[in-house]
């Protein structure tokens, strides 16, 4: 403050709208009775409001920042969400590509299953004692199969 400045040493503006007093002894003493209150009380309440204290000089790199440093951190941030992007899109593809593969080799394994049936069906028609058995055999590799899938199905839904 200046010495032509009207403004007493006591008074501050904040915001350039009201004027504020600096803090009587009354008030000071008030404080210091009230942090003392606190600290005999909940020192951990002291503590915390301390280092709040101390974190609200903030980061020491934060003051060095110039605007090169802001740009080239939007410019990496850029990069990086172009290379998600990709990332992205290249594991839908094999995503896709995974489900595609899986669901030809299911109708495959189907085909060939099936096929395998009737023709066992058709060499062994007349020889129950032989095909009772192999169609029990492959009714139990069916029944197997499917509730393997299905496990294994359900196990990875719960993790």
């Amino acid at each position: 403050m200046t010495p032509d400045d009207p403004k007493s040493e006591k008074e501050v503006v904040l915001n350039g709208n009201q004027p504020v007093s600096s803090p009587s002894e009354e008030n000071q003493k008030g404080l210091q009775a009230a942090l003392q209150k606190i600290s005999q009380e909940k020192p951990h309440i002291l503590h915390e409001m301390m280092a709040m204290g101390f974190s609200a000089g903030g980061n020491p790199f934060q003051q060095k920042m110039n605007e090169g440093h802001v740009t080239q951190v939007l410019d990496l941030v850029t990069k990086h969400d172009e290379r998600q992007y990709e990332l992205s899109k290249t594991s839908a593809v094999a995503d896709s590509r995974h489900r595609t593969l899986t669901t030809w080799f299911g109708f495959i394994g189907a085909l060939v299953f099936c096929g395998l049936l009737v023709f066992v069906i058709l060499i062994f028609k007349d020889k129950p004692e032989v095909l009772t058995p192999i169609l029990t055999g492959l009714g139990g590799l069916v029944t197997g199969g499917l509730g393997g899938f299905g496990f294994g199905r359900s196990i990875k839904k719960e993790e």
